[in-house]
């Protein structure tokens, strides 16, 4: 007896904005999503975008752990979607960004998102963006923390009292391997981006489903 298709089937989608991650998806991230590239590459500006389309929805909250953007450049990046999609702007009234600053814990981040979240909706987006940087504000051998963090974010759906999916940002390595510790196996949903800074081209891989769907988006 195996239970577990069904269930994933029934988890919340959260639209990614891009039409062809959506579709592969059966309507877009779910569970426990990790977007991973190299940096300078577009995994925060897919997270925000994917984060503001969330909450859109008035019964849909968004708690953002931000650790490696100011307020400043925060406002830049809803700025800069905003422009693009005038309709995500009622969204911000339902997007909140917490600093994940240095001396952060899994425990702080608990007591900050509950002191945030609106207990009044019925679905909840929770973004850690990144994972790494936010382990690194941490004390301790780094991969312990890595994997303190990544725990906590498997485990924070108890957090939430309504349906919680987690999106992670997680930086990749020299190889394309995400340095995210054991969260690419502990993930519903995987998918990398690369980029060919030399021609200006990124590529779209859903390297882990477990609905299917995975492979080369373009």
């Amino acid at each position: 007896f195996n239970h577990s298709e069904p269930v994933l089937d029934t988890l919340p989608r959260f639209s990614s904005g891009v039409d062809a991650i959506d579709e592969a998806l059966g309507g877009g991230f779910f569970g426990t999503t990790v977007i991973a590239s190299e940096a300078g590459v577009g995994k925060t500006a897919l997270a925000l975008k994917t984060g503001l389309i969330a909450a859109a929805n008035p019964g849909t909250f968004v708690v953002w752990f931000c650790a490696e953007l100011d307020e400043a450049a925060m406002a830049r990046r809803f700025d800069s979607v905003v422009q693009a999609e005038p309709d995500l702007e009622d969204a911000i009234s339902r997007f909140v960004v917490v600093h994940a600053d240095f001396g952060c814990t899994p425990m702080t981040l608990t007591s900050a998102f509950e002191q945030a979240v609106d207990p009044y909706a019925e679905r909840f987006l929770l973004v850690l963006d990144s994972i790494n940087t936010i382990a690194d504000n941490d004390t301790g051998p780094y991969l312990d923390r890595l994997k303190r963090f990544a725990l906590w974010a498997m485990r924070s759906r108890i957090l939430a009292p309504g349906d919680l999916s987690r999106l992670v940002v997680s930086e990749t390595n020299a190889a394309g391997g995400i340095k995210g510790g054991k969260l690419s196996y502990w993930a519903d949903v995987v998918l990398r981006i690369r980029g060919e800074k030399d021609r200006g081209v990124v590529n779209l891989e859903i390297a882990k489903s477990r609905t299917g769907g995975e492979g080369e988006l373009g």
